[in-house]
């Protein structure tokens, strides 16, 4: 098989540095690669493991939550039943008595405003 040749030359440039011919950089960003990919599946495993372990502890907290809502549902109940259970006969029955000449108690302000009204703080 014959060429044509038109009388232009053709030169090459010989770069001594090329990725595509030097295998031991290919290998060094081969290698930096798997290693930002193996960082990445470590990173994600955590945090998808922290999540999985947040949504536990939160569903651990809800039901704590209705346990003691319910407690405090139950002391409430206590409570109004025995605020129904005291009146006059039961405070008697204590040795409470009522009062007959009753004394009340004023409290000074323990500072005052520097404004002219003279408000408490």
């Amino acid at each position: 098989m014959q060429f044509l040749t038109t009388g232009m030359t053709t030169h090459t440039l010989n770069v001594p540095f090329t990725i595509a011919s030097r295998h031991d950089v290919r290998r060094k960003i081969l290698g930096w690669l798997i290693g930002i990919a193996i960082a990445g599946a470590l990173i994600y495993m955590y945090f998808i493991g922290s999540i999985v372990i947040n949504i536990i502890a939160r569903k651990n907290i809800e039901s704590e939550n209705r346990v003691i809502s319910s407690k405090i549902a139950e002391m409430q109940f206590t409570y109004l039943a025995s605020m129904n259970a005291i009146d006059k006969a039961y405070a008697a029955q204590l040795g409470y008595e009522v009062p007959t000449h009753p004394a009340f108690v004023t409290k000074k302000a323990v500072a005052t405003t520097l404004g002219k009204d003279g408000n408490e703080i």
